[in-house]
């Protein structure tokens, strides 16, 4: 097994599916983008395994079942674009990984990937892209209740602030997908397949300062044309 990084632990093992690179900043603030995501996602005692997607590294088919889920990073590449090697062998791991039942939460990009995985169709948002932190609208808690992975909630807000960083939606779902959130902007912020599968379009494991770092990096390379800032 090819292991980028590891948080040693006790408890329950994920494998982050890094589909980007770490910029400077990331690298010197937070330890790169796994250090950003254990420190949003993970628990005392949890171990974390990173594999850099996009240059091939994989978990061992013989060593799936061991990880009690997997995290799918965002991505500068496009989801739905010219079919890159790496992001179809991506997708093709997905349905392997749905297909076992395991956890997946996709973020961003990975969100987008999930949905052209199994079966959705992605595309560019006609509005350009959504740059800042939008208001996100949740179905009721009753709704959410419903998915085994979620039972446990005892409350939960109407709506939520999230950074959003991105030009790709979801256009049409995966058969069998249910939207949890949606906004403004965006008709699907957030859905589900069964108790296993869940993609988020927003970013929950970032903070103001690599918010303003991309912008940063966005505007020295002219990245943006037309946008939706917040």
């Amino acid at each position: 097994m090819t292991v980028a990084d590891e948080a040693p632990g006790g408890g329950r093992r994920y494998a982050l599916l890094l589909a980007m690179g770490d910029s400077e900043y990331v690298r010197e603030v937070h330890g790169g983008y796994f250090g950003v995501f254990v420190g949003a996602f993970g628990c005392d005692g949890d171990t974390w395994d990173s594999f850099r997607v996009y240059d091939g590294q994989y978990p061992a088919p013989g060593d799936l079942d061991g990880y009690d889920g997997f995290v799918i990073t965002g991505s500068p590449s496009d989801a739905h674009g010219d079919d890159e090697p790496w992001i179809l062998r991506l997708c093709e791991f997905v349905r392997t990984l749905h297909a076992m039942e395991k956890r997946v939460l996709g973020v961003c990009f990975g969100h987008q990937v999930l949905c052209r995985a199994l079966g959705g169709r992605v595309g560019k948002s006609s509005s350009g892209w959504d740059l800042g932190v939008r208001m996100v609208n949740l179905v009721t808690l009753d709704e959410l209740q419903r998915f085994e992975f979620l039972k446990d909630l005892q409350e939960l807000p109407t709506s939520a602030p999230l950074i959003q960083i991105h030009q790709d939606e979801v256009l049409e779902l995966p058969p069998g997908a249910t939207v949890l959130a949606h906004s403004e902007k965006t008709g699907v912020e957030m859905f589900a397949v069964g108790d296993h599968v869940l993609g988020v379009q927003g970013h929950p494991e970032m903070d103001m300062g690599i918010l303003h770092h991309i912008i940063d990096i966005f505007v020295e390379t002219n990245t943006i044309t037309v946008c939706i800032l917040l």
